[in-house]
């Protein structure tokens, strides 16, 4: 039965008939034993991992360097991480470590036999704080829909601050290439005008937000943070942002409503569009020219990968 789209709120959760019963009582149990994992209560595990996380992610809004929230993030998790005496005796086991492990192995070996170790290292430092992200919200984060509801929301509102901050630098600056008065946008996260895919991959989350719940606060927000942050990836002209985008988006509302990919695919292309065009169609003139500038790339990387299949010419080295 196809949903009503004039229902003021709309839910991703599925119906369950009687014999789910049983079910969501086995998924209680075992968001107890995710919670179980840490020493701490499972009510303040929770607590304390959507604390961390959106501390951090809130932190990379802010117009000033700071390395508190990612002190707060890599304190928790190590809090967090510490198996308690329940969780040792229940036996309950979250396998996201061994992915991880294999992920660093994989890194340290070919920063290893990279031709340049020392910026091969210096550059995958910043991984860590999206590790210690991944392992809090996989392990400790609670999956009920208030808690996600309101990661979503952290996570959108941080969009918009990023997205305002970048359209700020645009209008203080005083070359029309991205690359010259990017340098000027506030914080720490964004150094060159492709980090703005940052933007398109947050941008499905302030979807669901406003899809789900449109005429609410949260679900106004989101949609304003959705609309400048396509603004703000069509004035930094990033192709891989744009791409990302669209595509990012087109799955979402496949995911949760198959007809509305054609028209929300038109109305976010159509904004693009209309600021591209405000700044003399700088975006459409990138994607124009991709294959005159990407297929030299294209081929010194494939060039590469034919040298050192397995495991590379180091992280970070293709400069």
């Amino acid at each position: 039965m196809e949903e009503n789209l004039n229902r003021p709120t709309r839910s991703f959760v599925p119906p369950v008939s009687s014999r789910g019963r049983h079910k969501l009582r086995s998924d209680d149990r075992v968001d107890a034993a995710i919670a179980g994992t840490s020493p701490v209560s499972p009510g303040w595990s929770g607590a304390l991992a959507l604390f961390a996380v959106g501390t951090y992610i809130a932190g990379l809004a802010a117009p000033f360097q700071s390395n508190v929230p990612l002190l707060v993030l890599a304190v928790s998790a190590l809090g967090l991480a510490v198996p308690s005496r329940a969780s040792r005796s229940s036996g309950a086991r979250v396998p996201l470590g061994v992915p991880l492990l294999m992920l660093s192995a994989a890194m340290g070996l070919a920063t290893l036999v990279s031709v340049d170790p020392v910026r091969s290292l210096r550059l995958s430092t910043p991984l860590l704080p999206g590790v210690l992200l991944f392992l809090v919200i996989g392990t400790s984060l609670s999956p009920r829909p208030h808690t996600l509801r309101t990661l979503y929301s952290i996570f959108s509102l941080t969009a918009a601050g990023v997205a305002a901050m970048v359209l700020q630098a645009a209008v203080g600056g005083e070359s029309p290439l991205p690359a010259e008065w990017f340098q000027g946008v506030a914080g720490t996260i964004l150094v060159v005008p492709n980090d703005v895919t940052l933007l398109a991959l947050i941008a499905p989350l302030s979807f669901v937000l406003f899809y789900a719940r449109p005429r609410s606060v949260g679900g106004i927000l989101a949609g304003v943070s959705l609309l400048v942050s396509v603004v703000a990836i069509a004035v930094a002209q990033s192709r891989t942002a744009a791409l990302a985008l669209m595509v990012s988006l087109a799955c979402t509302a496949a995911l949760a409503q198959p007809r509305l990919v054609a028209p929300l695919t038109l109305a976010l292309g159509a904004l693009a569009l209309l600021v591209d065009a405000v700044l003399g169609f700088p975006l459409s003139a990138k994607f124009a020219n991709m294959l005159d500038t990407r297929l030299a790339v294209w081929w010194v990387a494939w060039s590469a990968f034919l040298d050192a299949p397995v495991l590379g010419q180091g992280p970070h080295t293709f400069a």
